[in-house]
């Protein structure tokens, strides 16, 4: 994306992230099997504020002496670049939107297999590893989460 201040960037989005589930932290209800389901999401977002902080650091060290020339510079963007992340952001809704429909499972093989597509490299798409990752990494963390943790995940409202 901007090569040369993607740290910063990231610092940003992290530190955002960081505010948001602080914000959504009071919204957690605290039920009989946990005693304080709270804690994780603060050391969560503590651990996303430092990682931020410690990003924008680094990239105002290492771009200290950048003029405006060169500001100018990396702020050019090429729109292939850009039109993948737009695309992933897209991938990322449906599969949220999916997946009270469907469920992990289907909604984790369409977000997988799709993403992978879209991000692997043009004449270098290995479609049975494409396919074998999509559908075996869904089912393995559910499995992890709904037998391993006794977790329920959405099964998806298409199939009750």
């Amino acid at each position: 994306m901007i090569k040369k201040h993607d740290s910063l960037f990231s610092g940003i989005l992290l530190i955002a992230l960081a505010a948001i589930v602080f914000t959504q932290i009071p919204t957690i209800r605290i039920t009989k099997m946990a005693s304080d389901a709270r804690l994780m999401p603060k050391i969560t977002a503590v651990i996303m504020l430092i990682l931020g902080l410690i990003l924008i650091i680094e990239d105002i060290r290492k771009n200290r002496n950048t003029g405006a020339a060169g500001m100018a510079e990396t702020l050019t963007m090429k729109t292939g670049g850009m039109v993948r992340v737009v695309l992933c952001l897209l991938l990322f809704g449906g599969f949220i939107w999916l997946m009270p429909r469907a469920g992990v499972i289907l909604s984790g093989i369409a977000y997988l297999i799709a993403s992978f597509y879209l991000l692997a490299p043009p004449g270098k798409k290995n479609h049975v590893m494409i396919l074998a990752t999509g559908v075996l990494v869904p089912v393995a963390v559910y499995f992890l989460f709904v037998k391993g943790f006794r977790l329920l995940l959405p099964a998806g409202a298409w199939f009750k």
